[in-house]
């Protein structure tokens, strides 16, 4: 019977009898069953990268959910300085960084 307090333990030793060749073979198959869409992420913003991976989203997915935190970002923007001025200029800008990234890939 494993405790999760010595659940690691347990799998760490499980893990170092088997070779370092099968280990490394093992680690790679298993990376490539991951369904990475999200390679703009992988150095920065880990968050949103972490939830995309965990949540397994396509390119689609991915930019809605970018585009309803920003709607998020930007709506509280407006609230707080009182004008909406700094939320349409601030959605112009990413808009047009977005699309430029886009455009370089």
């Amino acid at each position: 019977m494993i405790i999760s307090l010595t659940q690691f333990d347990i799998c760490s030793q499980y893990i170092r009898r088997i070779p370092l060749e099968d280990l490394n073979k093992l680690f790679v198959s298993r990376i490539k069953l991951r369904m990475v869409h999200n390679l703009f992420f992988n150095k920065r913003n880990s968050e949103i990268n972490q939830v995309c991976l965990s949540l397994n989203l396509n390119k689609k997915d991915r930019e809605l959910l970018i585009t309803a935190v920003m709607g998020v970002a930007w709506a509280w923007m407006t609230l707080k300085s009182g004008s909406i001025l700094l939320g349409l200029v601030s959605q112009n800008l990413g808009n047009v960084t977005s699309q430029m990234i886009s455009m370089g890939k």
